[in-house]
């Protein structure tokens, strides 16, 4: 049975959604969240794959047997002989006064298993890009976020009564793992504003040279972070609310900013123009039109579900691998649940979703399908 990731990197919230909820509902401090310093880096189109200090690998949902060299025709053999222990015997130091045993490292990355953006070029494909860590620390959560925090970590904000800290794309994080010989996702701003690297990285976002932006922020307890995702990402519910929260920012002739005024022109441009962007997908790739009003799944949201079908493969490792552990059915249940998170981060109508619901029943029969029709491809090529 394939062992499931009990330290998964949860879903990262959208940028658009944040700058489309301050126009609705407080215009007042678009200029200041805007104003915010930030750290940002390059969204690299990978797969999530992570590794603890005791040498497991996990993919996004599922841990990756030790037997396995590869995963989606990437080697494994680099990242295996990573060890995230040294990494942990820094922090260990840098937090003084606890032990080893103290906390539980999984350091996450990217993993290029593909090159959409030109990736050969720039040496980055088949490589490991760290981009963020959690620790796993029990009833020592509190004393150990006090001095992460005090050496210059960011840390999400959490609950009180979390268990794990979640370290997000930092400075500090990357100089930690720099130290030790390991890659980090590429760094867009140290301390730019978001209005600046918006400005700055427009032209790029527009001629599709980037999958999108990971922004690292202050928050009232701690740090969060958001993607801008690029428009050969399909996000059509995204952007819908944004650019009619883009028409109500435009209208209002006193309470919003010039320079508010223009982010938010210079983001829609990105969505609408993309007569450059090198990167969209071909005339037909995504099927259908906005379907009417009242159906349980319109086109539009079939598309959201291909495209989520689509990417929920490149999470897991190669289907023949699940095939031969005689997991596949488990597998698939699992695929199923990922594309059912796609389609809520991109659609607001499915939140109470069943698994008897027509939703569901489509999803399963289209995984089905991509599923038999993935393995039959292998066999042929094998």
């Amino acid at each position: 049975m394939a062992e499931k990731n009990e330290f998964q990197w949860e879903h990262t919230p959208i940028f658009l959604d944040d700058l489309t909820g301050l126009a609705q509902e407080k215009t007042e401090t678009l200029c200041e969240f805007l104003q915010q310093e930030c750290f940002a880096t390059e969204k690299l189109d990978g797969t999530n794959v992570s590794k603890d200090d005791e040498g497991v690998i996990y993919s996004k949902r599922t841990v990756i047997g030790q037997t396995e060299k590869q995963f989606h025709g990437t080697s494994l053999e680099e990242l295996r002989q990573v060890n995230i222990q040294e990494m942990k015997n820094i922090l260990t130091k840098e937090i003084g006064t606890l032990t080893d045993d103290d906390f539980k490292l999984v350091v996450f990355g990217e993993l290029i298993i593909k090159n959409p953006y030109k990736y050969d070029k720039r040496e980055l494909s088949g490589k490991w890009f760290i981009f963020g860590a959690k620790l796993e620390c029990g009833d020592k959560i509190g004393p150990i976020k006090k001095k992460l925090i005090e050496q210059g970590y960011s840390i999400e904000d959490q609950d009180e009564d979390a268990r794990k800290l979640k370290i997000l794309p930092c400075e500090k994080l990357f100089v930690l793992a720099n130290q030790i010989g390991l890659s980090t996702v590429p760094m867009i701003s140290r301390d730019m504003n978001i209005r600046d690297v918006v400005e700055s990285y427009k032209d790029k976002m527009k001629k599709g040279e980037l999958e999108g932006i990971i922004f690292t922020l202050k928050n009232k307890d701690g740090h969060k972070v958001c993607k801008w995702k690029g428009p050969q990402e399909y996000q059509p519910s995204v952007h819908k609310r944004f650019l009619e929260a883009n028409e109500t920012i435009i209208q209002s002739s006193t309470s919003v900013s010039e320079a508010v005024k223009s982010i938010f022109k210079s983001i829609a441009e990105v969505i609408l123009d993309t007569s450059q962007n090198a990167a969209m997908p071909k005339k037909g790739d995504k099927k259908g039109k906005q379907g009417e009003k009242g159906q349980v799944l319109t086109n539009e949201h079939k598309a959201i579900i291909e495209n989520g079908i689509k990417k929920t493969l490149e999470k897991f490792n190669t289907l023949e691998v699940y095939q031969e552990q005689g997991t596949l059915e488990l597998v698939a249940k699992e695929m199923n649940e990922e594309v059912k998170r796609h389609l809520l981060n991109e659609t607001q109508e499915f939140k109470d979703i069943q698994d008897d619901d027509p939703a569901m029943k489509y999803i399963a029969n289209m995984m089905k399908g991509r599923i038999n029709k993935e393995i039959k491809k292998s066999k042929a090529n094998n």
